[in-house]
């Protein structure tokens, strides 16, 4: 992956979390771990925090929390393919794309 010459490698510190979730999260990493999903590394330069989310269940949402890297990685200029298109189909494609973007949208 690509890092900004500048930028050093940052490891989170740890963050506490409540004993219940600290459960969940035990059971979704294994659930991940037996899927093949995960792995573990040694020696990792980035470390980041997992984030957690309450479902409507009551699971826990995993996510990690990039934003360190997300500043160290050069951003990319997205290719907009829809410019070569014209009359109904780029107006539909423009929208889509529009809403695309609205909803990816890096931090």
């Amino acid at each position: 992956m690509p890092i900004k010459e500048e930028c050093k490698p940052v490891q989170q510190k740890l963050r506490r979390m409540i004993p219940d979730v600290l459960l969940k999260i035990k059971e979704e990493v294994k659930k991940q771990f037996d899927a093949g999903f995960l792995q573990v590394v040694k020696y990792s330069e980035w470390v980041a925090n997992i984030v957690t989310v309450p479902k409507r269940d009551g699971k826990v949402r995993m996510c990690v929390d990039y934003r360190d890297l997300n500043k160290a990685s050069p951003k990319d200029n997205p290719i907009a393919p829809y410019r070569y298109l014209s009359g109904q189909h780029s107006r539909i494609l423009t929208v889509l794309l529009h809403g695309w973007f609205f909803w990816v949208q890096p931090n």
